[in-house]
């Protein structure tokens, strides 16, 4: 028995120490794949499944560096636009705390105006596209190559002009319509500090100068933006001009596009026919007059002038009236002296053109010789010199002779 009980107690016993407890499965490292937003995460193994072995490893890497914390927000900071001197910069709490409340967010306002805006980047610039003028629902643009591969060399050619002629038609309309003005309070800039370019609105002149000081400034500023205007130069971009064989087109095209569509030598020639045409026009034309414009008495060595309005926006309803019509006096004055001082002024000669019988216009020796050419223009100025004498000289005959005394 005692036998028996340690044996069993010893088998028992090893039987019980031998037998392994089910162990867990190692744990497999997972990680969340950077390219998804689901944050479901995958095996190493999965990875290479999935993308490859050489990428598949590269994303596991990349799965391993843990994201870096955004950095809080810094509030806003602005210069202080009355301490032109100073670089440093202030939230809005710190203007509020230094000029209170009402000043504070006036000039926080008002510092906010003077930065500059950020640029946005340029876009690359590919290939120029045109629309296909045989597609007219379509909004796809193609490339020259690409007309050249779809249409053959010559009518892909012809095409591509065509397509150009429509873009400038369609950019010509846009150009006409009138953009539509932004609504807002009327702002102007501060003429104490000319080196800025931030504008305010009347009201934040007051609220900066007071109620009196800050209308004189802000009527200040509107005469100075009215001089500004009066001296800028109008822009000018290559010139345009209508296609005469399109009469009823208001569409109009520079003289590069003309050569584009028609060739070097035959753009040329229609190039000078629709100038002919615009003189023609601008000479039957009544002048254009907007409102009339004065210069200011009280300031005798500026060039600027000023509409009636202006003159009362300035020096208010009546005294405005008044130094409105002191100016028309100056005016006056000056142009009578000028009147009796002026020569008879005769300007170069013009003649009607012999290859247009049927026109009223009349034309410079230099614009028959822009037109045709140098020796062209100048026998055909010729010429229609001798068709006047000889209307002259047929008038000449047509007079019925005066009688005198008898003889």
């Amino acid at each position: 028995q005692g036998q028996g009980q340690g044996q069993g107690q010893g088998q028992g016993q090893g039987q019980s120490r031998g037998q392994s407890r089910p162990q867990s499965a190692p744990q497999v490292e997972k990680r969340a794949d950077p390219s998804e937003k689901s944050g479901k995460q995958y095996t190493r193994e999965e990875f290479i499944a999935h993308y490859g072995p050489q990428e598949g490893a590269k994303k596991w890497r990349d799965a391993s560096k843990p994201s870096k914390p955004k950095a809080p927000e810094k509030p806003e900071t602005r210069a202080d636009p009355s301490d032109t001197t100073s670089k440093k910069r202030y939230t809005r709490e710190e203007f509020i705390q230094f000029y209170g409340e009402k000043k504070g967010s006036t000039m926080w306002t008002k510092a906010g105006k003077g930065q500059p805006a950020k640029e946005e980047p340029k876009k690359a610039e590919g290939p120029e596209k045109r629309p296909d003028p045989s597609q007219p629902n379509s909004k796809a643009t193609y490339t020259k190559k690409e007309f050249f591969d779809e249409y053959g060399p010559k009518k892909g050619a012809n095409m591509w002009k065509k397509a150009g002629k429509a873009l400038a038609t369609v950019e010509e309309k846009k150009a006409d319509k009138p953009k539509a003005k932004e609504s807002g309070p009327e702002k102007r800039p501060d003429p104490s500090e000319p080196k800025s370019k931030a504008t305010y609105t009347k009201k934040e002149f007051i609220d900066l100068y007071g109620e009196k000081k800050g209308t004189n400034i802000w009527k200040k500023a509107g005469k100075a933006i009215a001089a500004t205007e009066e001296k800028k130069p109008k822009e000018s971009g290559p010139e345009k001009r209508s296609d005469p064989n399109e009469p009823n087109s208001k569409a109009t095209y520079t003289k590069k596009e003309f050569i584009d569509l028609y060739g070097e030598k035959k753009g040329t020639n229609i190039w000078k026919k629709a100038g002919k045409a615009i003189a023609a026009t601008e000479e039957k034309k009544p002048k254009e007059s907007g409102p009339e414009k004065r210069s200011d008495p009280n300031e005798p060595n500026s060039k600027a002038t000023y509409t009636k309005k202006e003159f009362i926006d300035l020096y208010g309803e009546k005294k405005g009236a008044n130094v409105w019509k002191k100016a028309g006096k100056a005016i006056a004055t000056v142009e009578a002296k000028a009147e009796k001082a002026k020569p008879k002024e005769s300007g170069p000669e013009k003649r009607s053109d012999p290859n247009e019988p049927n026109s009223k216009a009349t034309y410079t020796k230099k614009e028959f010789i822009d037109l045709y050419g140098e020796k062209k223009g100048a026998n055909v100025w010729k010429k229609a010199g001798k068709a006047i004498a000889t209307v002259e000289a047929k008038a000449e005959k047509a007079k019925p002779k005066e009688s005198g005394p008898e003889k």
